[in-house]
């Protein structure tokens, strides 16, 4: 996708610009004197929300969910980091770590003091200034009252001019192809590289047969019969109707079991899996009404050096292993050797322990960063003090040597990805799986990685 080359919100743009619609914003507190430049938007960001928005037709927007889509459509290595917030009248975690983060960017230099007001509508004369700091000259109908509250048409249509606007003489980049793109030697794993984490001892391993849209799957067992523990871990591209937009995603999936032959989604047993195995093939039959992702239905069973070569060409599915708990209470997290509290928010507590921090929104886990090696942070065995290339022998890579970019899936809103990108601090990887966990490696001058932080807030 093509994108903006310098979507940069400068200061004097949020104290001289006037806006179409007949009025200018509010009298505010000035801006920053050195504002960061904002993140690129991409081309398939801008589009979803105006599909989106589009659906809202004539009703209107609250700023909390303003403030949302706003910190929606960024796509950053820094959103890892915690910021100040200013407002102390929110009390949704998400909305509290987006309108910290557009206000770090100036993008909400026309609310005063400390109250944000999420409940009150969105102005037009508001939704102006947000739009012209993505994009200088986006400008709402000048028909309409500044000060009455936007509708979701409106919005539409600017974020559709957005979209044109990336696109203006743009090839739209083909749509990513499944597969390695020449035939070469596998790289060699990095050292430590590893399956996930099991609540078992794997004593058998399955590759899937090639399914759906250039499906992958990987199947452990703890045992060797249909009763034995099992996960699964598997990937598809799949197609996202938008209704004016069809969508082509790459979605990332696992499956767990204590008996494999009880197998179903999410312990749904209005969803059951049967399990079959015969000496070195498994399938899986998933029942006819499956409204999900397509299934892998066949497996083969492998050697274990087989299943980590295969595990290496699946892109990230979700496994983290955390020394910390998804929900956990203060007791428990200040009873790790050496953790204290280091900051409280009217939403999220912070703590710190040795070599990492830990943020949490009542008992949920937020925010996880490692900054030293050992803290109990492993993804595919990757820590901090791993190197760039060791990140890239862990996952699929369509990049060539020196690339920024995507390393697999797509920019998509909805696609699972990996990618290389260059933020204000240099290099970082970062992989996603939407609507579920953001990862970040950040890297030094030398290309190693010198923290790695795991976002559960989106």
């Amino acid at each position: 996708m093509k994108k903006l080359p310098a979507l940069i919100l400068c200061a004097a743009l949020s104290l001289s610009v006037l806006c179409a619609c007949g009025a200018e914003p509010e009298a505010s507190t000035a801006a920053p004197e050195s504002v960061p430049p904002l993140p690129e938007l991409s081309a398939a960001g801008a589009l979803f929300r105006a599909v989106d928005c589009a659906r809202r037709g004539e009703g209107h927007y609250t700023r909390s969910e303003a403030v949302n889509i706003f910190y929606s459509a960024l796509i950053a290595g820094d959103k890892g980091k915690e910021y100040p917030l200013r407002f102390t009248d929110i009390d949704d975690s998400g909305v509290a770590n987006a309108a910290a983060y557009l206000d770090h960017y100036g993008l909400l230099d026309f609310i005063e003091g400390e109250k944000l007001l999420p409940a009150r509508e969105l102005r037009r004369v508001e939704a102006e200034r947000l739009l012209q700091s993505l994009m200088p000259g986006v400008r709402l109908s000048a028909e309409g009252d500044p000060d009455a509250p936007i509708t979701g048409s409106e919005l539409a249509a600017a974020w559709q001019e957005i979209y044109d606007e990336l696109m203006d003489g743009a090839t739209p980049a083909p749509l990513p192809t499944p597969g390695p793109a020449a035939e070469s030697a596998p790289e060699p794993l990095p050292e430590g590289f590893c399956f996930p984490e099991t609540d078992f001892e794997p004593q058998s391993c399955w590759v899937a047969e090639p399914f759906g849209d250039g499906g992958q799957a990987l199947l452990l067992m703890g045992g060797d019969t249909p009763d034995s523990p099992l996960e699964l871990w598997y990937s598809s591209w799949v197609e996202t109707d938008l209704e004016v937009y069809m969508e082509r995603d790459l979605a990332c999936l696992s499956l767990a079991a204590e008996k494999g032959s009880e197998l179903c989604v999410r312990g749904d047993p209005s969803f059951p899996i049967a399990l079959a195995m015969d000496g070195d093939t498994l399938t899986l039959e998933p029942p006819e009404d499956w409204p999900f992702c397509p299934l892998p239905e066949r497996f083969e069973r492998v050697t274990r050096e087989e299943a980590l070569l295969a595990w290496a060409e699946m892109p990230f599915c979700g496994e983290v292993s955390l020394p910390v708990g998804a929900c956990e209470d203060r007791e428990a997290l200040l009873a790790i050797p050496g953790a204290g509290i280091s900051g409280m928010g009217s939403y999220y507590t912070t703590y710190i322990a040795p070599g990492c921090s830990f943020s949490y929104a009542s008992r949920a886990l937020e925010v996880f960063t490692a900054t030293e090696p050992y803290t109990g942070l492993s993804i595919r065995g990757l820590d901090v003090g791993c190197t760039l290339d060791d990140i890239l022998a862990s996952f699929p890579n369509a990049l060539g040597p020196g690339e920024l970019g995507v390393l697999y899936g797509s920019e998509e809103y909805n696609s699972a990805r990996g990618a290389l990108y260059e933020g204000e601090e240099g290099l970082f990887v970062y992989l996603l799986i939407p609507g579920s966990v953001h990862v970040f490696f950040y890297l030094d001058s030398s290309d190693t990685v010198e923290s790695i932080t795991v976002s559960y807030f989106l």
